[in-house]
């Protein structure tokens, strides 16, 4: 099976991806926890003691880091893509044999094994490490027949995860 995907990211592409990136992270989700129980935490104490302004400005900071991925994280992804503007050429991705090709006017990689990846109705992420993915957005597909065969490509390709993968196919 060869099958070539190509196009030029967006901003909204890089928004897509980093929140369901943070979603999907069991760090994040962890932070996210530890952060909603502490901002119940300070709210219940700033509104017992009404007039404690450190509770509030607490409360507030929790509130900050539990919508980061809304508030922040977009004027933060923002900025740096306005500022690596060499980065949002046309790539091309060839899925092929034993091996995901990717190619960029900057780069130009070969994987023959991955890390895990990440599978929604919008987005294709594929990791290479844990923190390192390549984002298919999925504008990038003709149909959903080449989707598809995309996806069942990846249930067959060499993982460095196993438990990943088997997740990621228990969740399809």
């Amino acid at each position: 099976m060869i099958e070539v995907l190509s196009g030029e990211y967006t901003i909204q592409d890089y928004k897509l991806a980093n929140r369901l990136h943070m979603t999907k992270s069991k760090m994040c989700q962890i932070m996210r926890a530890v952060w909603i129980a502490l901002f119940l935490i300070f709210l219940f104490l700033a509104a017992i003691m009404l007039t404690e302004v450190v509770l509030w400005l607490f409360t507030v900071l929790c509130l900050f880091y539990i919508l980061y991925p809304y508030t922040i994280l977009p004027l933060r992804i923002k900025r740096l893509f306005e500022q690596q503007k060499l980065i949002h050429g046309k790539i091309e991705i060839r899925f092929e044999g034993n091996q995901i090709k990717s190619h960029s006017q900057l780069t130009e990689d070969s994987l023959k094994w991955l890390h895990h990846y990440v599978i929604t109705d919008k987005m294709l992420l594929i990791y290479t490490t844990p923190r390192t993915f390549i984002m298919l957005p999925r504008r990038f597909f003709k149909d959903d027949a080449q989707f598809n065969g995309i996806k069942d490509y990846l249930h067959n390709f060499p993982m460095g995860d196993k438990m990943g993968r088997e997740t990621q196919a228990a969740k399809q």
